[in-house]
């Protein structure tokens, strides 16, 4: 019988009460921790990827699995007043878009520039969309999501359902264009798509059914 949670493999609850003041704490020392440990714009953070980037020395860009991950986290935490890094994020996020371009992660996987939301370039271009404006990036991220639309493996990571979510960051209460055309156009295709109770996951040569938030059924 499958279980959600088996006692034996997590740590317990701890005892001690909540504590606004420790949990600040230990959020900005998560941030030091990540300022110190940042190598510059070329160098980037190290990875932990040596089976997929082939050195962990490599920096990975992605939002996924990369520095567009951390510099997303650390502009919101910067938002929202919890944080004041130290790190230009604005400028560092529009270099990501370059030298991604440049030097594409993970093409064992799927060859080429791949527009995804989180494992390619449009994920680093809504980050640059939302540091810093600029009016050929934001025509170029449109280019993105419309070539996601009927990308097959219809998940998140990879598939348009990933794209779709930058259409919406973008097109906002006020439905923006072309920002929710795109989002529409998507979501007809993706609808169309649905098999009995489930999508169907066509990815890295296989075909599959996922339930979980990555590659499944919730994301």
């Amino acid at each position: 019988m499958s279980v959600l949670f088996a006692p034996a493999r997590h740590a317990p609850l701890a005892a001690a009460p909540w504590s606004d003041g420790a949990a600040r704490a230990t959020l900005e020392g998560l941030v030091a921790g990540l300022e110190d440990a940042y190598r510059g714009p070329e160098l980037l953070w190290p990875n932990h990827l040596d089976d997929l980037a082939g050195d962990p020395d490599v920096p990975l860009r992605t939002l996924y699995l990369g520095a567009g991950g951390i510099v997303w986290a650390l502009a919101r935490l910067a938002r929202t007043g919890r944080a004041a890094p130290r790190i230009d994020l604005p400028r560092l996020a529009a270099q990501l878009v370059e030298d991604w371009r440049e030097a594409s992660e993970f093409t064992s996987l799927y060859p080429g520039l791949q527009p995804s939301l989180l494992m390619g370039e449009s994920g680093l271009r809504l980050l640059r969309e939302l540091l810093a404006p600029d009016a050929a990036n934001a025509a170029a991220l449109a280019t993105c999501i419309r070539a996601n639309a009927e990308n097959p493996t219809r998940e998140l990571l990879w598939g348009s359902p990933g794209t779709m979510l930058a259409a919406a960051e973008l097109a906002g209460p006020g439905a923006l264009e072309p920002w929710a055309s795109a989002w529409r156009e998507d979501a007809r295709w993706l609808l169309a798509e649905w098999r009995d109770e489930l999508w169907v996951q066509d990815m890295y040569g296989k075909e599959a059914t996922y339930v979980g938030a990555g590659h499944g059924f919730a994301g």
